[in-house]
């Protein structure tokens, strides 16, 4: 951008009042210099997520903090469109309801849709746990509702910008972040450019095959990474080995879940501790492969990955870096991201004030 146009813009966004001029103290002369900040309660943002079982959502202002978080839980999955379209819609005008009274200019709503997303299209593609959205222009009918702007997006592309946002405090020029829960995915960027890939399915890297045998995945091949490594996985193994290991504490539940197994890994429980590490060689091996190809400076893991426990998180670690050259391993940064709710919401919102800004 040249200068010209630095100045349009600035002379635009002070207009608006989104940024305003503060008197800079460290300068001498006889004209005063002034520098620009971010007007916090010029206005906000909404972001939204839309999921089979939750709708979240949050408000941030324009200094990009988070001043509002809600969270609703449903069956959204048994809901006909309307019906999930309607719930999404009363959620956010209670959502708007509580934007501090200094700040009720809302600048649009950014949502984050199930599956995989038709950004352009403003539609879902393809989603397999709520199957029914697919074709629904969903960001048409949300504005239809609303009247305020709608922005789609991807989770893997918000999940970044919060990440760079909260996490790093800085734009990442590259970074792999990881998004483990039920399913496995990830998000790329690159020399500074965030990776979306054809049809936005770069970073599906849960249904990347990790051995020859014949386990099944929920997309319909055998052998996928999420299939041996995500939550789900490790509930069903635990479900599967438990009988052979009655002193674990796993034996005394009625239903397991994956996030019982991180815990009871935490806990050195010794099944907990064998599945767990089973799981993270496949994940290791697979996000090392990633990094060989893409040479990141940070890779970060979603929150959820803690319930493991630090060792086990570190073990993770050393096995990532074990499968690196040293040139990869130097200043490599492997981490947790400290974020432990609403990370979708808030990264789509702070796509929504990059693009208004």
């Amino acid at each position: 951008m040249n200068a010209p146009a630095v100045t349009r813009t600035a002379t635009e966004l002070l207009n608006d009042k989104l940024i305003l001029e503060k008197p800079l103290s460290d300068t001498s002369g006889q004209r005063r210099k002034r520098g620009l900040v971010l007007n916090p309660s010029a206005a906000h943002c909404l972001g939204l997520l839309i999921g089979p079982t939750e709708i979240e959502g949050c408000i941030v202002d324009c200094a990009y903090r988070t001043v509002v978080r809600k969270q609703l839980e449903g069956a959204f999955d048994a809901m006909k469109p309307r019906q999930v379209v309607q719930a999404a819609v009363s959620f956010v005008n209670r959502l708007r309801a509580q934007a501090p009274g200094d700040n009720k200019r809302c600048l649009g709503l950014a949502a984050v849709a199930p599956g995989l997303t038709d950004i352009a299209g403003r539609r879902c593609l393809a989603c397999s746990t709520m199957p029914h959205l697919v074709g629904v222009q969903l960001a048409d009918m949300l504005e239809k509702n609303l009247n305020l702007p709608v922005f789609l997006t991807t989770g893997s592309q918000a999940h970044l910008r919060a990440v760079e946002r909260l996490d790093i405090n800085a734009p990442a020029n590259n970074m792999l972040f990881v998004f483990y829960s039920q399913g496995i995915g990830a998000s790329l960027k690159m020399q500074g450019a965030y990776i979306r890939g054809k049809d936005n399915l770069a970073g599906e890297i849960g249904h990347m095959p990790v051995t020859d045998e014949p386990i099944p995945c929920g997309c319909g091949g055998t052998g996928c990474l999420e299939a041996l490594a995500s939550k789900a996985a490790l509930a069903r193994l635990a479900r599967q080995a438990v009988r052979e290991f009655a002193g674990s504490s796993l034996a005394a539940l009625s239903e397991i879940k994956g996030d019982d197994v991180l815990k009871a890994a935490a806990d050195g429980d010794r099944l907990g501790v064998r599945l767990t590490r089973d799981a993270f060689a496949h994940l290791a091996r697979a996000v090392a492969g990633i990094a060989v190809c893409m040479a990141p400076d940070h890779i970060v893991f979603s929150h959820s990955i803690s319930a493991a426990g630090d060792e086990m998180f570190q073990w993770l670690c050393a096995e990532i870096r074990s499968r690196l050259s040293g040139q990869l391993r130097d200043g490599l940064s492997i981490s947790v991201s400290t974020i432990n709710s609403h990370i979708s919401s808030m990264g789509a919102a702070f796509m929504g004030l990059d693009l208004a800004m």
